[in-house]
């Protein structure tokens, strides 16, 4: 995929057969190695480069879990909703302090990527099964994820 027509929010910009069979691997028990995307605008990977080890709760984040090619394999689905003022700030804050972009690349990286969110992501929520209000601590999500461990 070219860089000018790269859209990582897209869902022909993720490996979602590749996914899908890891993720199925994980519940079978076995181990996986997956991709490390790098993060320069490309979607580029490095394939088999990240061991995840199976467990009895396989936890995966990111938009990816509501493509319809693999949010089947989900057994609970959750959306994290957050009001458009808190997600600039944290998106901005991010991008300087760990990207170090200056603040008018993360602005004008910021405006790309809601108006993908409003396409790939926001329609999503229709299939969480939770949703979380997105300024809740994470304290609160480490406490929902240890509750939903007492089921498994």
């Amino acid at each position: 995929m070219e860089q000018e027509n790269y859209n990582p929010d897209a869902p022909e910009s993720f490996q979602l057969n590749l996914m899908r069979e890891d993720l199925i691997s994980l519940s079978e028990k076995e181990n996986v190695y997956i991709p490390e995307y790098k993060i320069d605008g490309t979607g580029r990977s490095v394939p088999n480069s990240i061991l995840i080890e199976s467990a009895p709760i396989i936890m995966s984040e990111g938009i990816a879990v509501f493509y319809p090619e693999i949010r089947d394999l989900f057994n609970i689905r959750v959306y994290v909703e957050t009001d458009e003022i808190l997600r600039f700030e944290r998106y901005i804050k991010r991008a300087i302090e760990s990207r170090n972009q200056t603040r008018e690349d993360a602005i004008k990286q910021y405006e790309t990527i809601n108006k993908s969110a409003a396409v790939y992501l926001r329609p999503q929520r229709q299939y969480a099964d939770i949703i979380i209000n997105g300024h809740a601590e994470i304290s609160d999500i480490e406490q929902i994820a240890e509750d939903l461990s007492l089921y498994v």
